[in-house]
């Protein structure tokens, strides 16, 4: 939004009067569903786990246990999961 409102005034001559509000409000719409579909996951991962392991504590304390004990090294394996991923996206090589 500061970049739009920065551009000289010959800027927004280029531009159709009604082209310019209904591309800013397209993107702001589009942000808007990325971070709300996002946050809303990360909520449902985070409560599914924690309840999870009340759960698991209460039928079973020994198993939750060896459960906590394997948890890190599913976390080493998103997180690397998560770098290829990311890395791979970025070099893409068109030959």
């Amino acid at each position: 939004m500061r970049a739009i409102l920065r551009q000289e005034a010959g800027w927004y001559e280029s531009f159709d009067i009604l082209e310019l509000p209904a591309k800013v409000s397209k993107e702001c719409l589009n942000i808007e569903t990325a971070s709300g579909e996002k946050f809303a996951n990360i909520l449902q991962a985070m409560v599914m786990s924690v309840g999870g392991l009340v759960i698991a504590f209460i039928i079973g304390w020994k198993f939750a246990f060896v459960c906590l004990g394997i948890f890190p090294f599913i976390a080493i394996g998103i997180v690397i999961m998560a770098v290829c991923t990311t890395s791979k996206g970025k070099s893409k090589n068109y030959d």
